[in-house]
């Protein structure tokens, strides 16, 4: 049975008695095996339970050491009474004050990396070119992360007009259980699109009406639906799932709103409620039963063939699904959309600003009468600072933080936290009004496209930035845009839709495998891979010869070295293991040659 200390050793940077106890205990455990082995078993796990709790209290692995004073730093390494420098202890006693909030295992980190020849001693210029080393290769590592995620254009195939949009498209939609786009336009139809963006299905949204505006398009995952609203005020349902009943994209239902609809949400609360949240041009937001909904309207079209000759189901029928109806603006509701880790309704309008509203239902017996539920929906803050009227918004979480990015008949696209409501930056660069957004939770990106049809990407934890994309030719000039998570790709649409790729997508999967994913794994077969207890961190080997230091709490790459010279590219490597201090990694390969390692640092011994 292994115990973890409370925090990292403190010495002269030798933990032989930790790995020493760790084997003696490993073996004499198995000859005290008896009745209070359970018990035993018990106190373990909760031991190990304390320390994952301490593990996630603990402030994250103080990656810049930049930030922190140098004038402190070189004091604390002045204060010592060794030529050689600080000790281990010395450090983590000296650098908890420099450092404040950093754990002593951070540091016995920290200083392991910078003793790169394990000799149990660093000094303030060993220090400091690490320091400046470390800033480098996090700017090595920037650079690298801005290549790879900026767009490249496909070539679009060749298409008659007669399959494109004949108007502008205004929205697009990735639908990810058929494997394929859905745009809109102001000529009043939907049309939509393989996964490889070629034509397949041309809808007419209005049968009386030859071209009808469509103000909002939604995917409805919760219930398998289509959405759109449209001006002459209808909400229309389609089919996404292809029965014997109604065929994929079929027309399920519409419904009539007294006031016109502009924007549309769904999500499922904690008590399972699937809702549908409609923004209409008098600042409300009404709150619906989605599936209530959906089997009301259903009853109005059983039975019939042609459901584009029946009658819009009205809101005298509907309201019986309504949940409740919210003030939120003063004028339209341009976008709505629900945060599911803050239980907040987040919206827009064209009163230029943002508004967030606490959801605070219980997870069981949820009021249903208008009323009591309006007791538990709070106004949580409201964004304030557009000097226009507010078209939309992303949000997306950056380093933890529950970020907003907004935009409306402005060039800027303001930057908000969503728990403070507080705006952190406004981002200059587009020369026309911005008129969509789109995020990329993976990168932290926002990708905006303004009137001009010029896209920009940015940066949301640097606020900086990406890349700017200006297409000269109008027939490819971008009206929309989309961001498509599954695939990792753009698309741009302006009568049809156009694929951007991601640089780091354009190679062959050999110089992938070698350029994009080494960096952050192995290429070969695994050898194995160590846990040290006493640093939390795993070393794992491959037969190719690179060795990997990774830490177990974030799964991040610490370090990353290879066993072999150049000239040895053909050696397999063959065993590893830690030596007796833990501190330093062995490493054989396939032609007999043993290597000593500093495994935090990457620096051959002997």
């Amino acid at each position: 049975m292994v115990h973890e200390a409370d925090s990292a050793p403190v010495g002269n940077g030798n933990t032989a008695g930790n790995y020493t106890k760790t084997h003696v205990m490993g073996d004499a455990s198995k000859s005290r095996r008896s009745s209070s082995e359970p018990a035993a078993a018990t106190t373990a796990e909760s031991h190990q339970h304390m320390q994952r709790l301490k593990r996630q209290e603990e402030p994250a692995v103080l990656e810049h050491l930049e930030a922190i004073d140098l004038a402190e730093a070189q004091a604390a390494f002045n204060s010592g009474s060794d030529e050689r420098g600080l000790s281990l202890q010395e450090f983590v006693e000296a650098f908890a004050w420099v450092c404040a909030g950093a754990s002593s295992r951070q540091l016995t980190s920290i200083f392991m990396q910078i003793d790169a020849n394990a000799n149990g001693w660093i000094n303030w210029d060993e220090f400091l070119s690490f320091v400046m080393l470390q800033d480098k290769s996090r700017a090595d590592v920037f650079e690298e992360d801005n290549d790879a995620n900026k767009f490249t254009m496909q070539t679009p195939p060749e298409l008659s007009s007669q399959v494109t949009h004949r108007e502008p498209v205004e929205h697009i939609a990735f639908i990810s259980k058929c494997a394929c786009y859905v745009s809109s336009s102001h000529d009043g139809t939907l049309r939509v699109w393989s996964s490889a963006l070629k034509p397949e299905i041309v809808i007419p949204v209005s049968e009386q009406r030859a071209s009808v505006a469509i103000n909002c398009m939604v995917i409805l995952p919760e219930v398998n639906k289509l959405a759109i609203t449209t001006a002459d005020r209808l909400v229309a349902f389609y089919e996404l799932n292809d029965s014997a009943a109604l065929h994929r994209f079929g027309l399920f239902a519409r419904i009539t709103t007294l006031d016109m609809a502009f924007s549309l949400a769904s999500w499922t609360s904690d008590s399972n409620l699937v809702c549908l949240a409609i923004g209409d041009e008098n600042g409300h937001a009404h709150l619906y039963d989605l599936k209530k909904l959906l089997n009301l309207v259903r009853t109005e079209y059983d039975g019939c063939r042609n459901r584009e000759s029946v009658r819009p189901v009205t809101a005298a029928i509907t309201d019986n699904a309504r949940l409740i109806s919210l003030q939120l603006h003063t004028d339209w509701v341009t976008q709505i959309s629900y945060v599911n880790e803050l239980h907040t309704l987040v919206s827009s309008s064209l009163d230029r600003s943002l508004k967030l509203t606490a959801l605070e239902w219980p997870m069981f017996d949820v009021p249903t009468d208008a009323a009591g539920l309006r007791e538990l929906c709070n106004e949580a803050g409201t964004l304030v600072g557009h000097a226009k009227p507010v078209h939309g918004f992303v949000h997306l979480n950056v380093s933890s933080r529950r970020l907003a990015a907004s935009h409306g008949l402005e060039r800027l696209i303001y930057v908000w936290n969503l728990e403070t409501c507080e705006l952190l930056s406004k981002l200059e660069g587009h020369r026309s009004f911005v008129i969509r957004l789109e995020s990329d939770q993976a990168s932290e990106t926002v990708i905006s496209l303004s009137s001009d049809g010029e896209i920009r990407t940015w940066d949301v934890q640097a606020l900086i930035q990406l890349q700017v994309i200006a297409v000269e030719r109008d027939a490819e000039r971008a009206s929309a845009i989309l961001y498509n998570p599954t695939h990792q790709c753009l698309i741009s649409a302006s009568r049809r839709p156009v694929l951007w790729l991601r640089t780091s997508h354009q190679l062959d999967s050999d110089t992938l495998a070698a350029t994009h994913l080494a960096p952050r794994g192995h290429k070969h077969p695994l050898l194995g891979a160590l846990y040290s207890p006493d640093f939390y961190t795993v070393v794992s080997g491959d037969e190719g010869g690179l060795v990997c230091t990774w830490d177990v709490n974030t799964g991040g790459q610490i370090f990353r070295f290879e066993h072999n010279s150049p000239k040895e590219i053909e050696c397999r490597l063959t065993a590893m293991a830690f030596d007796v201090s833990g501190c330093r990694l062995l490493t054989g390969a396939s032609d007999g040659s043993v290597r000593l390692w500093n495994y935090l640092a990457g620096e051959l011994l002997q």
